[in-house]
C-alpha cells in the first residue's frame, strides 16, 4: 500500500465583510515518509486572489486534534479550539469557541473500498464564533495586518487506503449558516456516478439531525481555467431522514479559492510532486461564494429561506 495513512484538518473562517479564510494541516505517511503541511488561502469577495501559502513544516508533537510544529500549533478540544502560525510571509492566530454541538465525538461519513480500507470524514465544529489577527506580507503590494472575526467551521479527515482505491471521482461540500439554522454536507460520487458516501448535518434551533440519504442533481457545467475542470452552475440537493426532508438548491456566483492541492514544487521538488499528484489522482476543486435557496419540513412546519450567502465546493478526481 503505498500511502499508509493521510489526516487532514480543515479550519475556515467567513467574515461579515466576506473575506474567507482556509488553513489546511495535512499529515501523510508516503512510502515510509512522514509529511506535515499547511496551506493557507485568503480571499475577498471583490478581489480575484489576495494570498496563498504552502509549506512543509517539522512536526513536534501530535496528541488526539491537537499537532505542534516548529511553525505554530493547532489545538481542537470540546469547548474550544486555537490556530496559531508564523511564517516570514504571513502570521495568524485565531481563537475559536463552538456556537452549535461539537461533532468530536458524533459519527462521520465513512466510505470503504474492497480490499477493507476506510475513509472517514466527520465534522468538528459546524459553527464556531472566531476572533484573531492575521498579518500578510504580499510581494509588491503594501503587507494586509487585520483583526479576524466572524463565524468558522473544522473538520478532519482519515484515511488508511491507497488513493488508487478511494472509490471517489467527484465530491460536493458545504458549509451554511444562517440564523438558528447551521447546516453542512459531503457527498461523494465513484466513477459509475453511484453515491459512495453522504453525510449532512443539521443544527436547528436545539435539534442535531442527520441526513445520509442524500441525492444530487446539477443544472449546468461551466469550464474553469485554473484549475482546468468542469464544475456544476447549480444544483438541488434533497435529504430525507425519519423527522425531517430537506431541499437546498445551491446557486454559484463566484469562484473563492481554486486547489490544485498537490502544488508545492519548492517543498517537494519535482520528482515527490509528480509522484504525489499520481498517488492521489490529481484533485482539483474550487470553493464558491455560493447563495442557497433552503426549504426544510420539520414537525409539520415547513421553513423557507432564501438568498442564503454560504461556501461549497465541488472536487474532482482523475479516474
Amino acid at each position: 500500500m503505498p500511502v499508509l495513512k493521510f489526516e487532514k484538518w480543515f479550519t475556515d473562517v467567513l467574515t461579515p465583510e466576506r473575506d474567507y479564510l482556509i488553513i489546511f494541516h495535512t499529515l501523510l505517511e508516503l512510502i515510509g515518509i512522514r509529511i506535515f503541511f499547511v496551506e493557507i488561502n485568503f480571499a475577498r469577495f471583490g478581489e480575484d486572489h489576495v494570498f496563498h501559502l504552502n509549506r512543509k513544516q517539522k512536526l513536534i508533537r501530535r496528541s488526539g486534534h491537537s499537532v505542534s510544529t516548529v511553525r505554530g500549533d493547532l489545538k481542537y478540544e470540546d469547548n474550544q479550539a486555537k490556530i496559531r502560525l508564523s511564517h516570514k510571509e504571513m502570521e495568524i492566530e485565531l481563537n475559536m469557541k463552538p456556537v452549535s454541538l461539537t461533532g468530536i465525538h458524533k459519527k462521520g461519513m465513512k466510505i470503504s473500498n474492497r480490499t477493507g480500507g476506510t475513509l472517514e470524514w466527520k465534522i468538528i465544529y459546524l459553527k464556531t464564533k472566531v476572533s484573531g489577527s492575521i498579518r500578510i506580507a504580499r510581494e509588491g503590494k503594501e503587507s494586509l495586518e487585520e483583526k479576524i472575526n466572524g463565524t468558522g467551521y473544522s473538520d478532519y479527515l482519515h484515511s488508511n487506503m491507497s488513493p488508487f482505491r478511494v472509490p471517489v471521482h467527484q465530491l460536493y461540500w458545504g458549509r451554511l449558516h444562517s440564523g438558528d439554522l447551521d447546516l453542512s454536507y459531503s457527498f461523494a460520487l465513484d466513477v459509475n456516478e453511484n453515491v459512495s458516501g453522504a453525510l449532512m448535518w443539521v443544527h436547528y434551533g436545539k435539534q442535531a439531525l442527520w441526513f445520509e440519504n442524500i441525492s444530487v442533481s446539477p443544472e449546468g457545467w461551466k469550464e474553469f481555467n485554473p484549475p482546468g475542470i468542469s464544475c456544476p452552475v447549480s444544483y438541488r440537493m434533497n435529504a430525507v431522514s425519519r423527522s425531517m426532508k430537506l431541499s437546498l438548491v445551491v446557486m454559484h456566483l463566484k469562484p473563492a479559492i481554486v486547489s490544485e492541492f498537490t502544488e508545492n514544487p519548492k517543498e517537494l521538488g519535482p520528482f515527490r510532486q509528480a509522484l504525489l499528484r499520481h498517488l492521489i489522482r490529481g484533485p482539483k476543486g474550487i470553493k464558491f461564494y455560493s447563495k442557497a435557496r433552503l426549504e426544510m419540513e420539520i414537525e409539520g412546519r415547513t421553513i423557507e429561506m432564501d438568498e442564503i450567502f454560504f461556501i461549497d465546493e465541488y472536487v474532482r478526481f482523475r479516474k
